[in-house]
């Protein structure tokens, strides 16, 4: 790692503008050291450290067969597209790199010979994406539908020509030794390094012990980038889904392969038409209960006895098409996926599993039944950390206060090793934060208003070029509303573009401001002066009334602890951290942080939050923003030397759990 990494090394001879990074080459030695002995590392590096090189460097040199999953598609791209070809030139190390995407990604050969002869279509508009495709596929060598641009992300098309594990027949295919999946497979057996992200890698996981067959080949050590996101995806994929969109997709499915093979429809129409009909009724009866929703036996009332005729036409339908002779893979396809979609339907109505949860979503047209595990590290230590000889785990945000002890404990790493790679910015010089204490708290009467004056204020002084985040769209739309009439610059505002759009348009007009929510909390990367302000209106506690994070705090309450101190507080110091990562992105940046709750200062548990940002200057006064910025000196007087949190005062939450608050919480 010296000779390639360190200040006369491999990469300081050929690139003219290299920066040696202390805390890179520590990371490449420690990755280097796990990859070589077996074992888990977790290791924290923030931006500018370089931690991707930290760690593709060493995957490279190991004499193993190493997966890097990343947290994106994004990240995943920007890894196999610049990273290791960079890596291929300047490397002596010969290596062969194999990059996997989720199977929906993949054309069906299959499936689409079988849909061109009979095309139906949802939208007419969509047959105008048939002729691209069908102008596509003899051309395209990968089956990649990001060759296809102008096809829609949500092309309803699409989903009937697409690879998916439930109706793949694998060897038995007429289609397999063309198949786009094998192709990609057998690179990846080949390869001695595959970039995935981590939905295809949980994905991939949860199928290995399932009747569909894993598309990841083995591999016996993992790289986990952006490590902070594994505790979410991986419940969505350990647990159980049921949708009308599934529903739908079996009628549509069934009803063309009898037709196509032939078959007298009238033997199976009655039930077809039945499942059609009681599945409708079944999954729109819950379009009135919210966004999300927990499930209950009481609650769900006479639901249950829909559901429970729902699992019966489906296990009569599996059972007729089982029933023909010769009915074809394709058939028995249709037959498996109708009786799974039965044993997942009456899962989720059964009284749950202690460690499961019973939840519901309506998401545009969807409506969304779901089991999720309430503890994925059981899980995890099952099926990744026994069966895996050496894991790494890294992201920029993964200790409060320096300790790692929430995120090893969530994903069942207890006895992982350790490492926290210092900062490489210098944010005592390049930040400066300002906490308005008159602000009412979030949540009480007076808080938006007062909170949309004080964010007009400070945009003056910064002259726009500011992120404002929040946790909910319900107080973004109000002071949304309130800036509109006012502000002299240009106001972007979540869900008006395409995210990457809005993004595009907020680096190039310098003075605009953008309000955002949920996904814009972390991935966004904004070098330079467009970002000079970071303004966040509230500690960015979840939701409790959540289905999933309500029932994790009931399982924790019954199993002895306390919700708010071992999941609430740690969980959102960690989200506060990754919204805190948007402000500085290179050492030129300059910025300041605003955080309008001043539960920061007034709470107790407050000095979590302190204590889990870079130390950095604070300022007493609005009046200082913009001579900080400017650079101007006064700005760094007596009262902006204050240090925020230094490292003598840290403590983490082991060491001194911040007692309960008695009133009740505004989160």
């Amino acid at each position: 790692m010296q000779e390639i990494l360190g200040p006369r090394g491999v990469l300081a001879r050929h690139l003219p503008c290299y920066e040696h990074r202390p805390g890179q080459l520590a990371m490449a030695r420690a990755v280097g050291q796990t990859l070589a002995r077996g074992g888990q590392l977790v290791v924290e590096a923030g931006t500018g450290t370089g931690k991707t090189l930290a760690y593709l460097i060493p995957a490279i040199h190991s004499a193993r067969k190493v997966v890097v999953s990343t947290g994106t598609k994004n990240l995943q791209e920007q890894l196999y597209h610049k990273d290791i070809p960079f890596l291929a030139r300047h490397l002596e190390k010969k290596f062969k790199v194999c990059y996997m995407k989720g199977r929906s990604n993949y054309l069906c050969r299959r499936r689409w010979a079988g849909f061109s002869q009979q095309p139906l279509f949802i939208d007419s508009e969509e047959s105008h994406f048939f002729e691209l495709v069908q102008d596509w596929v003899p051309r395209t060598k990968t089956g990649d539908r990001s060759e296809v641009q102008q096809l829609a992300d949500d092309s309803p098309f699409w989903q009937d020509i697409c690879s998916k594990s439930e109706l793949c027949g694998n060897q038995k295919c007429s289609f397999f030794d063309n198949c786009f999946i094998t192709r990609m497979k057998k690179q990846a057996l080949q390869a001695d390094l595959i970039i995935v992200n981590h939905h295809l890698f949980f994905a991939d996981l949860a199928l290995r012990s399932g009747s569909y067959g894993e598309v990841i080949p083995f591999y016996d050590a993992v790289i986990f980038d952006e490590a902070h996101q594994i505790e979410e995806i991986a419940t969505c994929y350990f647990g159980i889904e049921v949708s009308n969109y599934q529903l739908e997709e079996l009628l549509r499915d069934s009803e063309r392969e009898i037709l196509r093979n032939r078959r007298e429809k009238a033997e199976l129409g009655p039930i077809l038409d039945k499942l059609g009909q009681r599945g409708r009724q079944f999954f729109e009866s819950f379009c009135d209960w919210g966004n999300k929703f927990r499930l209950s036996k009481a609650r769900l009332g006479p639901r249950l006895e829909q559901g429970q005729r729902l699992i019966e036409l489906l296990q009569l339908l599996a059972a007729g098409l089982q029933g023909w002779r010769n009915p074809g893979e394709e058939l028995l396809a249709c037959a498996q996926r109708g009786a799974e979609l039965a044993r997942k339907l009456a899962f989720i109505l059964e009284p749950p599993l202690p460690a499961h949860v019973c939840w519901g979503e309506n998401r545009g047209r969807g409506c969304f039944l779901r089991a999720s595990p309430l503890d994925i590290a059981p899980q995890l230590q099952e099926k990744l950390h026994r069966q895996t000889e050496a894991l790494v785990f890294t992201s920029a945000t993964l200790s409060i206060g320096k300790d790692f002890s929430f995120f090893k404990q969530r994903l069942g790493l207890e006895g992982a090793r350790e490492l926290l790679i210092p900062e490489h910015f210098d944010y005592r010089r390049q930040v400066a934060a300002y906490f308005p204490n008159h602000l009412p708290e979030p949540g009480r009467p007076g808080f938006a208003a007062a909170a949309a004056e004080e964010i007009k204020q400070i945009l003056r002084k910064s002259q726009g070029r500011a992120l404002v985040l929040f946790t909910s769209y319900q107080l973004l739309n109000q002071i949304r509303r309130q800036l509109q009439a006012e502000l002299p610059y240009p106001l972007l505002c979540q869900g008006e573009q395409p995210k990457q759009l809005l993004l595009k348009r907020f680096r190039e007009q310098l003075q605009s401001v953008l309000l955002a929510t949920s996904s814009f909390w972390q991935g966004v990367d904004i070098p330079g002066e467009a970002l000079s302000c970071l303004i966040i209106t509230k500690l960015p506690f979840a939701a409790p009334s959540e289905p999933l994070l309500e029932a994790r705090l009931e399982h924790i309450r019954a199993n002895g602890g306390n919700p708010f101190r071992d999941y609430q507080l740690p969980h959102a110091a960690i989200t506060l951290r990754q919204g805190f990562g948007r402000l500085i992105r290179n050492q030129q940046d300059k910025g300041v942080l605003v955080i309008l709750d001043k539960r920061i200062l007034s709470k107790r548990y407050g000095r979590i939050f302190l204590q889990s940002l870079p130390e950095c200057r604070r300022l007493q006064s609005q009046e200082k923003i913009r001579g900080f910025l400017a650079g101007k000196a006064g700005a760094s007087g007596p009262e902006t030397e204050q240090k925020l949190f230094t490292s003598s005062r840290r403590k983490t939450i082991r060491q001194e759990p911040p007692p309960v608050e008695r009133e009740s919480v505004h989160l």
